[in-house]
C-alpha cells in the first residue's frame, strides 16, 4: 500500500515538473531508498545497495512507470541497469551495484576474522557467524549452552544513522522506514521518540512550496539537486540551528546497551576498544564492565546531510555517536577466553 502511494505520488510529481532533467528526477527518486548513489556522468548513476537484487525488484515498478527499461545484459553493466532514453530531458542509466565493502562488507570481514581466530583458540567449541542474516553476529556454544555476541568495527559512526521526513500538512517529523531503520527499529525508534521528536517540534519548514525541496506525497524528505540548493540549506540551518550546522542531543547510554541486550546478546566486542557486558549477569560472570558504564558520551546528531555536492541532493539525517573508555579485556585475550571456557563448560 505504501509503495503504491509512493508510486502515485511520484507520478504526480513528474506530471507537474515536466522541465526538470531526468538525471535530477532519478537522484530525487533514489534518495528515498537505502542506497548509495555515485554520479559517474551527466547520464549515468551507480546505485549501490546491500542486496542489489532485492533493491532492483523494489524500485522496478516505479522506474518502469517513469519510462525506464531493465537491461540485464547491457555492455559493461555487470548485473544489469535501468535505462531511460530521452533526447529532450536527457537519457539516464542506473547501474545496479553491490554496496561498497566499507559498509556491510567490512563488518562481515571482521566477523569472519574473529570467528576464525576463536575457532583456532577454542577448537572444541561450535562458533558461528550471522553473516548478512539477522541475529547475533557471533555465537559460541557447547552442548546446550550458548554465548551470544555483537561485533562492531568501531565505536564511531558504526552505531548507525537514519533519515527523517517532514509532513507538510501536519507539521510533524517522522523516520523514513528504510530497511536499516526497520532492522534497528527498537534502537532508532526509541531515540527518535524519546530524544529527537521533542526537540524537532519547533523545527518547521515554513516555505514548503520552495522548488528546492524534495517531496514524496505529503512529505518533504530533503533537498533536490538544482541551483539554489546550497542557499536553501543555509537558510534552513540558520532557522533551526542558529550559527551552527547541526543539532547534537545527549542520549542515555542505557538506550544503546538495552537495544543489544533485547536482541539476546550477552557481550559486545568493539574493535580497538575491547569487550563489554550487555547485562548485569554477564558483568558478574565475566568480570568486565557493562557497556553503558563505559560510554563517556553518547549523542544523536541531526543535520541536513549532503550526498552529491553543495547544490546536490540532501537528506535530513540523524546519526548516533558514541565515545567509549577502553575495556580491560579484548575477546581474544587468553584470560578472557578462559572465562568463556569456564562459562560454557560449567
Amino acid at each position: 500500500m505504501k509503495m503504491k502511494a509512493l508510486m502515485e505520488g511520484f507520478c504526480r510529481y513528474l506530471a507537474e515538473n515536466t522541465e526538470i532533467r531526468n538525471i535530477n528526477k532519478a537522484l530525487e527518486f533514489l534518495s528515498a531508498f537505502d542506497v548509495d548513489i555515485e554520479q559517474m556522468s551527466n547520464t549515468t548513476l551507480r546505485v549501490r545497495a546491500d542486496d542489489r537484487e532485492e533493491m532492483q525488484r523494489l524500485i522496478a515498478p516505479q522506474l518502469i512507470e517513469m519510462g525506464y527499461e531493465w537491461e540485464p545484459n547491457a555492455p559493461s553493466a555487470g548485473f544489469g541497469r535501468f535505462a531511460l532514453r530521452d533526447r529532450e530531458l536527457g537519457s539516464v542509466y542506473l547501474l545496479m551495484k553491490p554496496r561498497a565493502r566499507r559498509a556491510a562488507g567490512v563488518g562481515i570481514d571482521y566477523e569472519t576474522r574473529v570467528a576464525s581466530v576463536l575457532q583456532e583458540l577454542l577448537p572444541d567449541f561450535n562458533i558461528e557467524t550471522a553473516g548478512f542474516g539477522s541475529g547475533s553476529d557471533l555465537s559460541i556454544s557447547q552442548n546446550n549452552k550458548e554465548l551470544k555476541l555483537e561485533l562492531k568495527t568501531s565505536s564511531g559512526a558504526d552505531f548507525g544513522q537514519f533519515r527523517l521526513k517532514y509532513n507538510m500538512e501536519q507539521g510533524v517529523w517522522s523516520p523514513v522506514q528504510t530497511k536499516k531503520f526497520i532492522e534497528n527499529a527498537d534502537l532508532y525508534g526509541g531515540i527518535f521518540t524519546q530524544i529527537l521528536e521533542p526537540n524537532l517540534r519547533n523545527k518547521h519548514i515554513s516555505d514548503p512550496e520552495t522548488p528546492q525541496y524534495n517531496k514524496r506525497n505529503e512529505h518533504i524528505v530533503g533537498l533536490r539537486r538544482m541551483a539554489g540548493t546550497r542557499n536553501q540549506k543555509l537558510s534552513l540551518q540558520a532557522a533551526w540551528f542558529g550559527d551552527k550546522s547541526d543539532m547534537k542531543l545527549q542520549i542515555d547510554s542505557a538506550l544503546v546497551q538495552n537495544y543489544y541486550a533485547l536482541k539476546g546478546d550477552d557481550l559486545i566486542q568493539i574493535q580497538g576498544k575491547g569487550v563489554y557486558a550487555l547485562t548485569a549477569k554477564a558483568q558478574a560472570t565475566f568480570g568486565i564492565p557493562q557497556l553503558k558504564d563505559e560510554i563517556r558520551a553518547s549523542q544523536v546528531r541531526f543535520r541536513i546531510k549532503p550526498h552529491s555536492g553543495p547544490d546536490g541532493v540532501h537528506s535530513f539525517t540523524a546519526a548516533l555517536k558514541v565515545s567509549l573508555t577502553r575495556s580491560p579485556f579484548a575477546l581474544e585475550d587468553p584470560q578472557f577466553l578462559e572465562k568463556i571456557e569456564n562459562y560454557l563448560i560449567n
